[in-house]
């Protein structure tokens, strides 16, 4: 009894039905066609191929590129639509907060929260400065951040002052946010207190700054006092007049020597005298 061939049984029928494009050209080079037929028939499948092929219509790009435009406004109005709801809760959990607080169910206190690490401090000098009846005077400037917010200047300020009362019945505090400044020895450029070891702060101008000069302003007002400075410590007995005529004198050489105007000269001391050094 001859073998059936494997297209004639029953699972050679379905792998033909589900991969006919390669199991046609099998089946005919394996069939009893002579091979006049059987170039014929592979002839006539490749024809059946370009006529299916060709009756698949072509991918529409420009549907495609709506569908996509489409499929991101629909993602994008669900989660407009989220965090719309998001931002309701919130403004309906803060309302009722606010409810509850004048209710005085429930009230939070706000408050600008200080960080340790914005509480650190450099001491540059702490020392006896004076006595007398009331007691023990002391000296202490500290190095802060030259761009500390207000909050915690002011809170280490008072930490300082904690600190070193111990040593005196009275101190003065001096915050600098610039070592240099502190070696010129012509004023704090962040504040002042005073804190007394039985009343605590009776004085204080905390002075947080909004804009602060560059490296090469500081560089170039430093330059300027240093240089009056020496003038001052050659001729120190000099007139009213005299000393005016010196300290244009001196800003006209350190504008020269930076090679910036007289006009710019000007600036940068004021921006430093009445904004930045002030205590």
């Amino acid at each position: 009894m001859e073998k059936k061939k494997w297209f004639k049984t029953w699972w050679g029928i379905l792998f033909a039905i589900l991969f006919w494009v390669i199991a046609i050209p099998v089946i005919i080079f394996q069939s009893g066609l002579s091979k006049r037929n059987k170039i014929l028939s592979f002839i006539g499948f490749v024809v059946l191929v370009f006529v299916v092929l060709g009756s698949i219509p072509p991918v529409d790009e420009q549907v495609l590129k709506e569908n996509e435009i489409k499929a991101a406004k629909a993602k994008e109005d669900k989660e407009a639509k989220k965090k719309a709801e998001k931002e309701k809760k919130q403004a309906e959990s803060a309302k009722k907060k606010e409810n509850n607080c004048v209710l005085g169910i429930f009230c939070e206190e706000k408050e600008n929260k200080v960080s340790q690490d914005e509480l650190k401090y450099e001491v540059l000098k702490n020392q006896l400065d004076g006595e007398n009846e009331n007691g023990k005077r002391g000296y202490l400037a500290i190095l802060v951040k030259d761009n500390i917010k207000k909050p915690a200047l002011k809170e280490v300020m008072i930490k300082a002052a904690k600190d070193h009362i111990k040593d005196y019945d009275i101190l003065y505090v001096f915050a600098y946010g610039d070592k240099r400044f502190w070696k010129l020895d012509n004023g704090a450029t962040h504040g002042k207190l005073i804190y007394s070891k039985k009343d605590g702060i009776t004085e204080s101008n905390f002075g947080a700054k909004n804009e602060i000069p560059t490296d090469k302003e500081k560089d170039i007002y430093i330059e300027y006092v240093m240089l009056l400075k020496t003038s001052k410590l050659l001729k120190p007995d000099m007139t009213e007049k005299e000393s005016e005529e010196m300290e244009k004198e001196a800003k006209i050489r350190t504008a020269t020597k930076n090679g910036i105007s007289p006009e710019k000269m000007e600036d940068i001391y004021s921006k430093i005298i009445f904004s930045y050094q002030t205590y």
